[in-house]
């Protein structure tokens, strides 16, 4: 076929793609795009959180297919304020975001995203997924065990004698309450005590010296040993199943463990050096209904997790950190004014003033605007738009672009209906983006090789006529016709939909690909 592109075919025709080491948030947890592209081709099934424009939902998702090539890559970061370069992402530069066109949710290009200083839609609340039961005392024991415990499976270190688990806390009369409560969670779920030594210690914090005594409970049966490193192998993957008690469970066994509050700014700090607990951190906030925000000490390799809501809920759950449950005065669920009200032409303070500005304003402050008396007729065509994208399980941050880095080899998946998925930056932010456009294939090409020989395609081909020649088999059966759509569909589908337009029917004599 021959066929000539519209106006429509720039903004049809797109591949996503980042490097292999982006992490993507599946139901198996947190993983990168590179482990997801091996597991995949070996018929691993996976599912993504994507978010449905039509029901305004964020749904699990398959995926259907991954892939990989080689493009040129920029580093862009995304922060509230726009000017920090700290929270990277890498992505190719015709890669699309989901953002907004007036109450319209819609995909654009970052090229133009950046030239246009527009924002683009981070992810707010997980829906639950496979909630499988887990006790509280368990989960509670799991985020403390994990942040300021040790489990050990036999023989894993010269130094480490014989399977363990072990938590270590300082003994002071503030830590009490906390260290009872995992001596009886313990004994309640496993009929067994953890027996308690104490040692003298000395280590630093955050950068400094601290000496004193530690308290380690210990036990070496083989139950609780298998339980925990099962916890511990599948960190991400476990708390996205616990039920949203056995979550706060967790986060509080976290918080206990590794976790302050602070008086001043209201929020609670957790410190870790594992960049699977902050995954998992990240995972229990955003299945609360918490964006978390995640920071870098690049001193001592030390991320800060901070969070600043629902303080109040997390306050009933945690033993050692008093937390003082207060109301925020200002909003952390933003949005774009001059994004969001792009199709009002009679905008009014403080609307007008944001969106010349470029600012961002929060959900509350929206609504109380939007609802007053002296607006409701005046936004009255809009407002139900409004209202409706500013209640979903999303919010806007600022992006820019840091530097070039040249030709790398990115990757790329079909997510199922929805056609976009989450993607965590360096600093766990998770950002929504589009996915790479349907290609010509049904199947990949490691499925095309599973269902076919390369001797079974050029026997099949002969006795039509046609004469196949290649380096290796295998690459006749990755370019098996099973594995690509009817070109006559495909063809009647973008003609109709106003991509392209058909010229002319062609009946090829020869083809010849290559590199």
């Amino acid at each position: 076929y021959v066929l000539v592109g519209t106006e429509k075919s720039k903004e049809a025709w797109y591949t996503v793609c980042f490097p292999g080491d982006t992490k993507i948030l599946t139901n198996k947890g947190i993983l990168n795009l590179k482990e997801i592209f091996e597991r995949f081709t070996r018929e691993e099934k996976f599912l993504v959180p994507s978010f449905d424009k039509e029901k305004y939902q964020i749904l699990w998702k398959p995926i259907e297919n991954v892939m990989k090539r080689k493009a040129p890559v920029i580093e862009i970061s995304i922060s509230q304020t726009g000017r920090s370069s700290l929270n990277k992402l890498r992505v190719t530069p015709n890669h699309k975001f989901l953002t907004l066109s007036g109450a319209r949710i819609v995909e654009k290009e970052v090229s133009e995203i950046l030239r246009k200083k527009e924002m683009i839609f981070l992810l707010d609340d997980l829906p639950e997924y496979n909630h499988q039961f887990v006790d509280s005392k368990i989960a509670f024991l799991g985020g403390a065990i994990m942040s300021d415990g040790y489990v050990y499976r036999g023989g894993e270190t010269s130094k480490i004698k014989g399977r363990k688990v072990r938590f270590v806390q300082k003994l002071t009369p503030q830590k009490l309450d906390f260290i009872n409560y995992i001596q009886s969670s313990f004994q309640s779920i496993f009929d067994d005590c953890l027996y308690s030594q104490r040692r003298k210690s000395e280590g630093y914090i955050r950068g400094e010296l601290v000496k004193g005594s530690v308290i380690e409970l210990t036990s070496n049966r083989i139950q609780p040993v298998q339980q925990f490193l099962a916890i511990k192998e599948n960190l991400t993957s476990w708390v996205l199943k616990l039920s949203k008690e056995a979550t706060l469970n967790f986060l509080a066994g976290i918080i206990d463990g590794d976790g302050s509050w602070h008086p001043d700014h209201k929020v609670i700090n957790i410190f870790s050096t594992k960049e699977d607990i902050v995954g998992a951190v990240v995972i229990a906030c955003l299945k609360l209904g918490i964006l978390p925000y995640v920071s870098k000490q690049r001193r001592d390799n030390c991320y800060i997790i901070q969070i600043s809501e629902k303080i109040d809920e997390i306050a009933r759950y945690t033993k050692r950190v008093k937390i003082e449950p207060h109301l925020r005065k200002y909003g952390t669920k933003l949005f774009s004014v001059r994004q969001l009200f792009k199709e009002v032409s009679n905008l009014k303070w403080p609307f007008l003033q944001k969106t010349k500005r470029n600012s961002l304003m929060s959900k509350e402050k929206i609504l109380k605007y939007l609802n007053s008396p002296s607006n409701k007729k005046r936004y009255s065509d809009f407002k139900d738009s409004i209202e409706k994208i500013i209640s979903t399980s999303l919010r806007m941050q600022r992006v820019k672009k840091n530097k070039d880095l040249g030709i790398r080899e990115v990757f790329n998946i079909t997510v199922k209906d929805n056609h976009n998925y989450i993607v965590l930056t360096d600093l766990f932010f998770p950002v929504l983006v589009a996915n790479c456009h349907g290609a010509g294939r049904t199947m990949s090409r490691h499925a095309a090789m599973r269902r076919v020989s390369g001797q079974e395609v050029i026997n099949r081909l002969e006795s039509k006529g046609i004469i196949v020649k290649c380096w290796s088999l295998r690459g006749i059966a990755e370019e098996a016709p099973i594995a690509y759509k009817n070109i006559d569909d495909v063809v009647e589908v973008v003609h109709n939909a106003g991509l392209s337009k058909k010229v002319a029917k062609l009946t090829p004599l020869a083809v010849i690909k290559g590199e």
